[in-house]
């Protein structure tokens, strides 16, 4: 008796079930958990909500969903973003049940990795350096000291923290697989350290997905969305959003997110800058800072972005900026950058103290202003636009996000951005000012300019 399910018990309350709960989906427009309980032969709903998910089941209720026609592409395209579907697509362990556990702890970022287990730059040189692989950093704790190892690690593995912990939150911003909180309990090695100095050398193997570490190797499948159903779907959704100019209001910037990571492999990710210096070079004279008149002439006309909008202008003024360089180096050719942009500061020496409690006091704002010119004159799908300057304020949570000037090449400087999360802006056009809701119109109207002028852009190759 004890495994005799509702269906054989109560056919005709769960038939009952079964029909309100298909009703609940398309009032909630989402998959939901439903309490109920039966008393003398009678159904009572008891509470709904919606129901918890990973990210993979959140891809696939939201598309199977939309083919039930419970949901419509608007919906698809405020639901999931390109975070989704980098995480959708997270390489995973094939043979894990071959593979020997040797920790767990709590997954702080997905994906799969192996590599050769380190604690500091000496084991680089020592286990990695003479025959080159990929190596996971295993410590105790992270610290800004170990900025530099990690910057090239597969993944991290730390003994202590939590999911909001710094290892935690460096894994998410830089999409590192990740494990905080591990034991190495079936090491037999109850203090940690000892522990961790056990594995270093040795060959070792992160889920990110469980929060399971092992020991070797592991053979790890690496997704391609041209061979999911579901990635299929939402291109063939996201083009034709553009196609239609029927994107919803407020996702503007993850459509075309979207859109260049299928048809061009774009992938937004911070880059791990560390410390830099701020002084040019000898003999460098193509760039000086402005005086500060001049920069807080800058700050005077940026308008400030309300919370609820961050995410989506944030979107679209990273992606405004990269369609920029994207499109002119294409067309000027690599290292002639200075033919069409130059930074107006320097972000270092702009660094604005953070006084407001709306933000977090952690954070550090910078202050990047930049010129992008001759833009008709190497772009012909713009013919009516010579010059665009944008100017942020950028808001980055550690010291090692700071974007900076790269002074490589003499005859201009060049921003390496790191775009966290724009909290003011200002945008001109050929010195006019660029409302400020119309900034994402902008964008998408510069976007589907270049997308009408391409044949390439005009349709996605599945083969």
């Amino acid at each position: 008796m004890d495994n005799v399910t509702l269906e054989a018990k109560w056919p005709g309350i769960y038939k009952q079930l079964s029909l309100i709960k298909q009703n609940i989906e398309k009032v909630y427009h989402d998959a939901m958990d439903i309490e109920f309980t039966i008393e003398e032969g009678k159904l009572y709903i008891l509470s709904v909500r919606p129901c918890k998910r990973n990210i993979k089941a959140k891809v696939v209720i939201a598309l199977d969903m939309f083919h039930e026609n419970i949901i419509t592409p608007d919906d698809i395209l405020k639901r999931l973003d390109l975070d989704d579907i980098i995480e959708y697509l997270k390489p995973t362990i094939i043979n894990d049940s071959e593979l020997m556990k040797i920790g767990f702890g709590l997954p702080a970022y997905v994906g799969a990795v192996s590599g050769i287990a380190i604690s500091t730059s000496e084991d680089i040189n020592k286990f990695v350096c003479k025959s080159p692989k990929r190596y996971i950093v295993v410590k105790n704790e992270i610290s800004p000291e170990d900025i530099d190892i990690i910057s090239n690690a597969a993944g991290i593995v730390t003994t202590r923290g939590g999911m909001t912990s710094h290892a935690s939150l460096l894994a998410r911003g830089w999409r590192k697989p990740c494990i905080v909180s591990c034991n190495f309990n079936t090491l037999g090695i109850s203090n940690n350290t000892q522990a961790i100095k056990s594995l270093i050398g040795n060959k070792i193997t992160i889920d990110g997905l469980s929060g399971t570490l092992y020991k070797g190797f592991a053979e790890i499948n690496l997704p391609k969305w041209k061979n999911d159903f579901y990635m299929l779907t939402l291109s063939k959704i996201v083009d034709f959003a553009i196609k239609t100019n029927n994107i919803p209001s407020g996702h503007i910037g993850n459509c075309w997110n979207l859109r260049d990571y299928f048809v061009h492999n774009i992938i937004t990710q911070k880059r791990i800058s560390g410390k830099r210096s701020v002084n040019s070079p000898k003999g460098f004279n193509s760039f000086s800072q402005p005086h500060k008149i001049k920069i807080d002439e800058i700050l005077s006309l940026i308008v400030d972005i309300g919370e609820g909008d961050c995410r989506e202008y944030t979107s679209c003024i990273t992606g405004l900026r990269k369609t920029l360089l994207r499109t002119l180096s294409s067309n000027v050719g690599i290292g002639k950058h200075y033919l069409y942009y130059k930074p107006v500061v320097d972000p270092l020496l702009t660094i604005i103290d953070n006084n407001d409690s709306h933000f977090d006091h952690e954070s550090k704002i910078q202050l990047i202003s930049e010129s992008f010119f001759n833009i008709n004159k190497y772009l012909k799908h713009i013919p009516n636009i010579n010059e665009v300057n944008i100017n942020i304020l950028n808001e980055v949570k550690h010291d090692e996000e700071l974007s900076f000037l790269d002074y490589t090449n003499p005859k201009g400087a060049s921003l390496v951005d790191n775009l966290g999360k724009i909290i003011g802006c200002s945008i001109y056009i050929d010195g006019v000012n660029v409302d400020y809701k119309s900034i994402p119109l902008f964008y998408h109207d510069l976007r589907k300019r270049e997308y009408f002028s391409s044949l390439e852009a005009s349709r996605y190759n599945y083969e």
